[in-house]
């Protein structure tokens, strides 16, 4: 029943969307954009997954889930993938989903698409919780790295910043535009990708500040298992904003390790990880944007372990999607 069920669902889904599209098609050739069925789509997009659950609810233990969900997926892809942001997380071109350009698509929030329905499905990604907690930890970040080197600034020390698997780095470049002490910001970046730093040189450090940057092209995992060394010296402040969601618990560990021996005595390190939240299906099964999701127990029980203890507290972004986990070495 669960199967039948299932499937007739996600046929309706399809044969709507197949109508909408048709629609919206023609009323583009027409110049005539009919904002009622744009609007239907969203929602159709809204019940579609919320239907995830219950999907995954009627066919969990029958053996046959991962068929159902190669069947869900086929049924709705071509759909899917006309929007941005749907085919960046799906073909992954850098290998996973969130890399740079990902997230400078999430941080202009201009829907692009093949056509208007692909527009519309983008529209629809950028909106959900996911989306809007990448916007919350781009301010979440950038207040934590002012409070942290504030306390330095007014005894005239410097700060030195270390941002792992940094990405376009916007929150850092956010945080310096404010600074009123950059002179006293030393900025390291390091991501595996040598074309997130050379756009982060190109777009995003484009105005006048006395910080001194740094951009680094390193494996973070390889660093944090000790397999390269760099000398770079005691650290006040180590954060990475993306990268645990993709760490089992041993390279978590190893993490933490690592920034632990890097810090400076009263240093901070800062990392996030995606909790579970009601779009994971979403993500994971129809978009195969895999994260391993941690709550707050989870983050706690990583650091007990370590040499941080129980030193740490959890913040979270405005959508309480994206958790940070803050902790202080002695």
């Amino acid at each position: 029943a669960g199967w039948h069920a299932t499937c007739s669902r996600a046929e309706k889904f399809k044969a709507e969307l197949f109508d909408l599209s048709h629609r919206m098609q023609k009323n583009e050739a027409e110049g005539t954009p009919d904002r009622q069925v744009e609007q239907r789509c969203i929602d159709l997009l809204v019940d579609l997954n919320g239907s995830l659950r219950d999907f995954k609810a009627a066919m969990e233990h029958s053996g046959y889930e991962e068929v159902m969900w190669g069947y869900v997926f086929k049924e709705i892809y071509p759909y899917l993938m006309r929007s941005r942001f749907a085919e960046r997380a799906y073909f992954k071109p850098k290998g996973y989903a969130g890399d740079f350009l990902m997230m400078e698509h999430i941080y202009a929030n201009i829907p692009k698409g093949d056509g208007r329905l692909g527009e519309i499905v983008d529209t629809f990604c950028l909106q959900r919780p996911g989306s809007l907690a990448i916007h919350g930890r781009r301010r979440l970040l950038k207040e934590q790295l002012a409070s942290v080197s504030a306390d330095n600034a007014r005894q005239g020390k410097v700060t030195r910043i270390m941002n792992l698997a940094c990405g376009p780095n916007r929150e850092l470049f956010d945080f310096l535009a404010e600074c009123q002490y950059s002179e006293l910001i030393e900025a390291l970046c390091v991501d595996i990708d040598p074309e997130a730093l050379q756009y982060t040189n190109q777009f995003v450090n484009i105005f006048p500040h006395r910080a001194s940057i740094r951009l680094m092209s390193e494996n973070v995992i390889k660093w944090s298992l000790g397999r390269v060394t760099h000398q770079l010296g005691k650290l006040d402040i180590i954060y990475s904003a993306g990268l645990c969601d993709y760490l089992d618990d041993r390279l978590f560990r190893a993490l933490i390790k690592q920034c632990h021996n890097h810090l400076n005595p009263g240093g901070t390190l800062i990392l996030g990880n995606f909790t579970a939240y009601p779009d994971s299906l979403f993500l994971d099964k129809l978009l195969k944007w895999e994260l391993i999701y941690r709550n707050e127990a989870d983050l706690q029980e990583l650091f007990a372990g370590t040499a941080f203890g129980g030193n740490i507290r959890i913040l979270a972004e405005k959508e309480r999607v994206n958790l940070f986990a803050v902790a202080r070495k002695e």
